[in-house]
């Protein structure tokens, strides 16, 4: 298998039991769900897990609007945000759609606790086990509800739920109700508005349109297993977590092939990274180990977080090897300055700035595009942004010369990594 990805731990994770899903906002911080309890994990360098809903005590579980620790939550399996900082849930054993505030403030948007199937406003909606969610373009919240096999959207305001797609369990590719599903699970959006759906009851990946065309992207229903490839050529088992990047490109967590897989555009699925062995092990390609990824979600950066079935307490980051990704320290390391946040064709002057510590990101820019510097708002630093043919950063001599001198001026030390 050719080697697409680097995959590596963060180990500033506490063990707190399984993690269902997460998300990452336009900050970088991340909300993580256990099987209770909803943390918020700030941007910073060694940040700890800030419990802002719910209780971590599994004997607490049920389901309670209220302010932060007064909720409470049971299994929240999907999660999703919107513009205005909101945080969504698919509450899957209390079937209800779930919100929090920007203050904290939890509410239920649809559904009433009670399994079944109905559409209509508030909590006369019923879901069975809702997996997905996720934010629509137009702040509509789509619901992949998993025991119904449907595709359902509820509005934001007052949490009108009606039914998009799908009606009796199976596999058809048609439109509305004509659609059939087998437990959908967990879903994104893309930039296009469509909704990408990993369809684990058949092993599938399908893509809802906003008017609620169902197509299939990738898999073949009832054929379980492992096969890179072509749209319906390629096999899956137990597709279980999705991600859209801002390429388009459609990221699956594999959960018991134990990979990362990719489509691309052209539709053709390869695997990033792991491999049948299941385990802990960070590499590149199928010299990394993974224990049934399950959930996934894409940081500030592009960088693609992994949350295991298998493996408590703590995150994996794919590090891929695309235009625009962001990559471990190639050349410099990020260049830090306290001049104001802007944008410029040229670094700041060696007088104005330090290099940070080996080991930290450069950015890459897309393809066609010359070298240059971009302010890092969030992180008040600088990020080399180097020209990329295809998928492979140009190094030039003369480039890998300016980089050497600048290095110098810098004071980062050490051999340029091959």
């Amino acid at each position: 298998m050719e080697a697409h990805a680097t995959i590596t731990s963060l180990d500033f994770i506490t063990s707190f039991g399984h993690i269902w899903c997460m998300a990452v906002d336009r900050t970088g911080t991340r909300f993580i769900c256990t099987r209770a309890a909803i943390y918020a994990i700030a941007p910073a360098d060694g940040a700890m897990p800030e419990l802002i809903a719910g209780q971590p005590n599994t004997a607490r579980m049920g389901l309670r609007d209220g302010k932060g620790l007064d909720a409470r939550f049971q299994y929240p399996r999907g999660i999703a945000l919107d513009a205005q900082g909101n945080i969504f849930l698919a509450d899957s054993a209390n079937n209800a759609i779930r919100k929090i505030t920007a203050s904290g403030v939890v509410s239920t948007l649809a559904g009433s606790g009670i399994a079944g199937f109905a559409d209509g406003p508030g909590s006369a909606a019923l879901f069975n086990n809702p997996h997905g969610i996720a934010v629509g373009p137009d702040g509509s919240i789509w619901v992949a509800d998993s025991d119904n096999h449907r595709i359902r959207k509820v509005s934001p305001s007052d949490g009108f739920t009606e039914t998009v797609a799908g009606r009796f369990v199976g596999h058809e590719d048609a439109v509305g109700a004509r659609a059939r599903f087998c437990y959908p699970g967990a879903c994104a959006m893309d930039s296009c508005g469509n909704l990408i759906v990993a369809e684990f009851g058949n092993d599938c990946i399908r893509l809802v349109s906003a008017s609620g065309c169902v197509t299939t992207v990738a898999g073949s229903a009832g054929s379980r297993g492992f096969a890179d490839g072509a749209h319906t050529d390629a096999r899956f088992n137990y597709p279980a977590g999705v991600a859209v990047d801002r390429h388009g490109t459609i990221l699956i967590a594999d959960r018991k092939n134990h990979r990362i897989r990719k489509v691309g555009e052209d539709g053709r699925v390869t695997t990033l990274c792991g491999g049948m062995e299941s385990g802990r092990r960070d590499g590149a390609g199928d010299e990394a180990h993974l224990n049934q990824p399950c959930s996934l979600a894409l940081d500030e950066c592009g960088r693609l977080l992994v949350a295991e079935f298998k493996c408590f307490g703590y995150l994996r980051v794919v590090h891929t090897h695309l235009p625009w990704s962001v990559l471990r320290v190639l050349f410099i390391g990020v260049l830090k300055t306290d001049s104001p946040a802007r944008k410029t064709a040229h670094p700041p002057s060696p007088g104005r700035m330090h290099a940070q510590s080996e080991g930290e990101l450069v950015r890459v820019g897309p393809g066609g595009a010359g070298g240059g510097w971009e302010m890092d708002e969030r992180r008040g630093c600088w990020l080399a942004l180097l020209p990329v043919d295809g998928e492979r950063a140009v190094t030039s001599p003369i480039l890998t010369h300016i980089i050497l001198l600048l290095r110098v001026l810098c004071g980062v030390t050490g051999p340029l990594p091959p």
